[in-house]
């Protein structure tokens, strides 16, 4: 187990090598490590440096409220739990990228900057993260993100399913978390298409990579399993909402199959829209329920609900092009005639469908979840515990309409136990109103901020 000095020093600083205990030292998250890096890099320092010198007298001059040299220490003297979890992971095939590597994605750090991940842990082909940067025949191509809920109804599944088998067909590649439903679909549709596959997990890597599931396609080549986080994590929900940037980041174009009108898929979408990584497409779908109208709204593009009418390198193509009505290579395989036509009904059923929803949609709800949402944003990407990303999005439920313990954590998938503790810790630091017959919960409406910022 050869490990290069750097990697060692990243991976002691910003990784997890067992389950997270009260009193084990916290890792840096990616903001942190993106501060911290530069200020190393700002004085001509390494972090393999931090190993093998005094800390106190390398980092004199740093200063930091959360990033203590006594944390930083405490993270450096995990060096027996990480050889033991770095042996066990590579006996299971895993392998480790830190940022300096020239297999990590440069998509990543094009896209987020200081911000991507200092570490990434995963199994199967490398050369997939990097592709489209490639010039090698038949790897010299793009990608496309697929996501959608993990609760999708079937028409929404098969056409997923579809939508990655006609991916691999065109010689693209798919992005997509890894979850069951729309997720798994269209990785799988790829997949036995001989297609290839980037799956961004927030848990479960080595679970995943060592499956029967995805065995013959890592050995064959065709997938590539990645993930930020401690590779035998379990399912958690900041996780999950903090993966959805790295799968449209390693894409050029995206598509929301299916989405709710909260969670991760949703929060995604509008992320997405907001940093203009990558041209969003929208399925429509029959569900009532569903926020897809809302995202187009947004900004979101209509996709065919036709398969058939559906070139995936016309999904690549900059959204002012697709605004302004640039839609000849929407098409294929049609006359001139055939594509005008085409074209007209495309542009036409967007509009329309963007007007009837706009027309059922109370415009001053619109305006006030716009609002909402944009300030809850901004407050979740201040780097703070999971607890601050629980009071976001309780926030953003309760402010206007009460909200019942089992509805939190059915939404949210959090144990009763972690529940009421933090609903516990919310009451008493003034931040929810706690109301009975029957229970529930309502955001104080005095309150302007959250804990940190």
């Amino acid at each position: 187990m050869n490990i290069p000095e750097r990697t060692q020093a990243i991976l002691l600083l910003t990784a997890w090598f067992s389950k997270p205990r009260n009193d084990d030292p916290k890792p840096l998250t990616p903001t942190e490590w993106g501060q911290f890096a530069a200020w190393l890099n700002g004085r001509s320092l390494n972090p393999e440096s931090l190993l093998f010198n005094d800390i106190h007298y390398i980092l004199k001059g740093w200063v930091s409220k959360s990033i203590t040299i006594d944390r930083l220490q405490s993270l450096l003297n995990r060096g027996a739990a990480m050889g033991i979890a770095l042996e066990k992971w590579f006996r299971s095939g895993l392998w480790v990228l830190c940022r300096s590597d020239r297999e990590y994605p440069e998509r990543l750090k094009k896209r987020l900057k200081d911000n991507c991940p200092p570490i990434l842990f995963g199994c199967g082909n490398q050369g997939l993260l990097n592709q489209c940067l490639l010039n090698q025949g038949l790897l010299n191509k793009k990608s496309c993100a697929v996501v959608g809920s993990r609760n999708a109804n079937q028409q929404d599944l098969n056409f997923s399913r579809d939508f990655g088998t006609l991916t691999a067909a065109e010689g693209y590649s798919i992005v997509s978390g890894g979850a069951r439903g729309v997720d798994d679909a269209a990785m799988m549709g790829a997949l036995e298409k001989e297609g290839t596959v980037i799956g961004v997990l927030a848990h479960g890597l080595l679970k995943a990579a060592t499956s029967a599931k995805f065995r013959k396609f890592i050995m064959d080549d065709k997938l590539v399993l990645v993930s930020p986080f401690y590779p035998e994590a379990g399912f958690n929900v900041g996780n999950a909402m903090s993966r959805n940037k790295y799968i449209y980041c390693l894409s050029e174009a995206a598509v929301v199959v299916h989405s709710g009108t909260k969670g991760g898929t949703w929060n995604g979408a509008l992320e997405n829209l907001r940093k203009r990584w990558v041209p969003l497409w929208v399925k429509k779908t029959e569900d009532l329920k569903a926020g897809n109208d809302k995202i187009a709204i947004q900004g979101g593009i209509w996709l065919s609900e036709d398969i058939k009418d559906i070139r995936i390198n016309s999904l690549f193509v900059g959204v002012e092009q697709i605004l302004g009505l640039d839609s000849n290579n929407l098409f294929s395989n049609m006359n001139n005639h055939e594509k005008q036509k085409k074209d007209a009904t495309f542009v036409t059923d967007v509009r329309q469908r963007k007007q009837k929803t706009e027309a059922v949609i109370d415009e001053k709800n619109v305006e006030r979840k716009r609002i909402v949402w944009d300030n809850s944003m901004r407050e979740m990407e201040t780097p703070n515990s999971i607890y601050h990303f629980f009071l976001t999005k309780i926030k953003n439920d309760c402010e206007i309409n009460t909200k019942k313990p089992d509805e939190m954590q059915k939404e949210l998938e959090l144990t009763k136990k972690q529940l009421d503790q933090w609903l516990k810790r919310a009451v008493t630091e003034g931040k929810l109103e706690k109301l009975s017959r029957p229970v529930r919960y309502q955001w104080r409406k005095t309150q302007q901020r959250l804990p940190g910022m």
